[in-house]
């Protein structure tokens, strides 16, 4: 060791500290630091002097602030620091007694810095650089490199995981560094020499290439947690995964429900347009089928993640006696940890999905009561004597088919004050005729009013009688019925074409041939006919 001249003058009485920047609201605690001051006295002030000699460095001391409520959080807070050597003694300084990958001491990890590390130069009291080592007799401690406590067949391509896997089994570490894209160290704390330089870690990880471990020079620095709070963590994310699901779950059960309904109601009305002769309503059922296609994937999906999330939970649940000492153990419990944040990540996402959905579908549009009413018939802007008259209309979709009364669609249709003109209704196919199928329109192109809806002549099927007077020609009519496919019940006279009367008023709708009109209809078709 050098012993520095007795007639030197000494130099400035300062330590270079970079403080952390403390969060807003945080409650820190700040732990006393190393600190390499020079001219102090014994026991370091002749140490100190000592270790501003190779080629005029200075030791950079880093402040350790704790943070509690940020355990287990992966996130770049500036917590940099080192300890007292009186408090972690001789850290790193019985490589002999060192087993890896027996006890986990550490829970996460996350970026610190990117610098030229003095420890990794001047703090390897054992490894390659040890006749350039200068700690002895200031901090007493020495870095942990991975190569020399791996074997190198059990040896891993480098990653940040990988040496923060080794680096956390080793004891009184409270950092770990990696440079030159493998050379993996642990250390109680780091030294800056020179100006940070982040573009200077510019090494790509030798297991991940596509993140950086360190630089030629530098060292990627990283900081360690050591909380203890992995049970508790899993007791409380496993509350969370139940709480995501549960509210997955009650979404997820409107949105099959309105799935069923759509679907059931397109395909019933599908085929009465379709057999009356009406393709372009029967199209727009088609669009009804689509999206309760949609919603039913969407379904099934949050079904499969729900399960998912229970098998975490009750793996979770048996974790709750397990020894987190154990490496093993612990990995296990990560695992598990990790997977229960993924699922409440992708519960989150098909929460919002299902939600949109719903609001798609069955809009909660809260208003004046019959807004209805300010919605007229379409034919009453082209010929006012069939206003009254079962209408169907085609265009240009403002928003997805929905589920819901005449009232709601108007008011989905008012929400909608860039989109939509007006809209398609259909009323229900079973007991609940309220609520039926809309088709909200920007552009109404095409309607069919049908007038046979309102005819009073008797049907081939009403003619047909078994009755006391004895059957008509042909069999009777419970017959008839046995073999006759059931039809919906509807209310025809509710299938109605309703466009803003704000939006049209004292304008014509008729078709122009002319084609000098954009509002008008392309088409307006009479059909003497039912479609029911």
């Amino acid at each position: 060791r050098r012993t520095p001249r007795r007639n030197a003058a000494p130099p400035p009485r300062r330590a270079l500290l970079r403080l952390a920047q403390r969060p807003e609201g945080a409650m820190a605690m700040k732990l006393p630091l190393l600190v390499a001051l020079a001219g102090l006295g014994a026991p370091w002030g002749a140490e100190a002097r000592h270790l501003r000699k190779p080629q005029g460095l200075t030791m950079s001391v880093l402040p350790m602030h704790t943070y509690r409520h940020d355990c287990g959080r992966k996130h770049p807070v500036s917590l940099v620091a080192a300890k007292v050597s009186t408090r972690i003694p001789g850290a790193g300084m019985e490589p002999n007694l060192i087993v890896p990958f027996e006890t986990v001491l550490k829970d996460s990890f996350f970026k610190v810095d990117c610098v030229a590390d003095f420890m990794f130069t001047h703090g390897d009291k054992f490894g390659d650089a040890k006749h350039e080592y200068l700690l002895a007799g200031v901090a007493n401690v020495s870095i942990v490199h991975y190569d020399a406590h791996v074997a190198k067949e059990d040896r891993q391509e480098m990653t940040h995981e990988v040496c923060f896997s080794f680096c956390r089994t080793v004891p009184d570490m409270n950092y770990f560094g990696i440079k030159n894209g493998r050379d993996c160290y642990c250390m109680t704390f780091y030294q800056a020499m020179a100006e940070d330089d982040e573009s200077m870690c510019d090494e790509v990880c030798d297991g991940d290439p596509v993140i950086m471990c360190g630089g030629k020079t530098k060292s990627s620095i990283f900081g360690m947690h050591a909380c203890g709070n992995t049970a508790e963590q899993l007791k409380t994310t496993k509350g969370k995964v139940s709480e995501m699901g549960k509210e997955m779950m009650g979404l997820k059960s409107s949105v099959s429900d309105l799935s069923a309904g759509m679907q059931e109601m397109a395909a019933e009305w599908q085929k009465m347009l379709g057999d009356a002769g009406d393709p372009g309503a029967s199209d727009l059922m088609q669009t009804a089928k689509v999206f309760a296609g949609e919603l039913e994937h969407a379904a099934s999906d949050a079904d499969k993640l729900s399960k998912t999330m229970q098998s975490l939970a009750e793996t979770a649940k048996g974790m709750k006696d397990a020894d987190l000492t154990d490496a093993a153990q612990m990995k296990d419990a990560e695992g598990v940890l990790e997977a229960m944040e993924e699922a409440i990540t992708q519960g989150a996402a098909t929460t919002e999905e299902l939600e949109s959905l719903l609001a798609q579908a069955s809009p909660n549009i809260t208003g004046q009561g019959n807004t209805s009413q300010r919605y007229y018939p379409i034919m009453y802007f082209v010929d006012k004597t069939y206003s009254a008259e079962p209408t169907t209309c085609t265009g240009t979709a403002a928003e997805k088919p929905m589920v819901g009364s005449m009232d709601q669609c108007a008011r989905a249709c008012d929400a909608d004050v860039q989109e939509c003109v007006g809209f398609s209704f259909f009323p229900g196919t079973g007991d609940d005729e309220e609520n039926g199928l809309c088709f909200m329109m920007s552009k109404v192109e095409t309607v069919k009013f049908w007038a046979g809806c309102s005819s009073d002549e008797a049907t081939p099927e009403q003619v047909q009688s078994d009755g006391p007077g004895g059957p008509a020609i042909g069999p009777p009519q419970h017959v008839i019925d046995a073999h006759k496919p059931s039809t919906p019940t509807v209310d025809a006279s509710q299938v109605k074409c309703m466009v803003k009367l704000a939006e049209f008023e004292g304008d014509s709708l008729k078709p122009n041939p002319s084609g000098k009109c954009d509002i008008c209809l392309e088409e307006a078709a009479k059909i003497d006919r039912c479609f029911v």
